[in-house]
């Protein structure tokens, strides 16, 4: 699971991964979060990646950040 703190006035926030599905992070009341579910494709060579994820608001304003991620 992938998750990510964001102002209310956040309209899409999508985490990327080279590889992988794009995933959508949503509301998540529980969690009080933003989070989504990220499928690793099981042919996926252990390594070091990146995970992107982008943020862009009411006004269409966009901000990434890099988020390190270990495949064993």
């Amino acid at each position: 699971m992938i998750a990510a703190a964001a102002s209310a006035n956040t309209r899409t926030i999508t985490a990327r991964l080279w590889g992988a599905e794009p995933v959508s992070l949503r509301w998540n009341s529980a969690l009080r979060t933003n989070t989504g579910v990220m499928s690793i494709p099981a042919a996926m060579p252990a390594g070091k990646y990146k995970v992107i994820v982008t943020a862009e608001d009411i006004a269409h304003n966009i901000a990434s950040q890099e988020v390190g991620l270990e495949i064993w």
